[in-house]
């Protein structure tokens, strides 16, 4: 009993990891010229509105929603000059295609008649390659974590089944003192 559940358990556990792999992330650096530097946090904002997601949607590839290229870019200032933007994605490919085109998309924006805070040249300082590096340590962090539950619903499966065959075998018992058959 004890055995099957705990196997049980860790079936369950890597079948979650699975189908729920860890994201690998890629980012590229966009560098601003200083006059927009002032307004840095602005840009922040500007590089994630629909404006600039939909420009980069259609190019975005394996295909994703708009929906959930909102979800799966991440944009920050690392330094006063240098925006960051980071795609996720269950793919390294998918994760750079994110993070390359949705920075291309907000240069092409922000240097376009539509731009909010007046045109502004910048330009893509480092495109992101193919995510490397994170997967194997997240994959095994998701693996043990996988494994940890897996152990856990295991052991609580393997003693729920050993107590309902103790209580029967106690009715069995109690029966069989009697002369009842069980």
């Amino acid at each position: 009993g004890m055995v099957a559940g705990l196997l049980g358990g860790v079936t369950v556990g890597l079948g979650y990891t699975l189908l729920n792999p860890p994201l690998v992330s890629s980012s590229a650096l966009v560098n601003l010229p200083s006059p927009a530097t002032r307004l840095i946090q602005t840009q922040v904002v500007i590089a994630k509105t629909p404006a600039v997601l939909n420009l980069a949607q259609p190019h975005i590839h394996p295909a994703i929603s708009e929906a959930e290229l909102a979800r799966h870019v991440q944009v920050s200032n690392v330094t006063p000059s240098l925006l960051q933007f980071t795609g996720l994605a269950r793919t390294g490919a998918q994760a750079e295609s994110i993070a390359n085109e949705v920075a291309r998309s907000y240069l092409a924006y922000i240097d376009s008649p539509y731009s909010p805070v007046g045109k502004i040249r910048g330009r893509l300082f480092e495109p992101a390659t193919v995510a490397t590096g994170k997967v194997p340590m997240t994959w095994v962090m998701y693996s043990l974590t996988g494994l940890v539950i897996g152990l856990l619903i295991g052991t609580i499966i393997a003693a729920a089944i050993s107590w309902s065959d103790r209580r029967l075998r106690k009715r069995d018992d109690i029966a069989g003192a009697f002369g009842i058959p069980g």
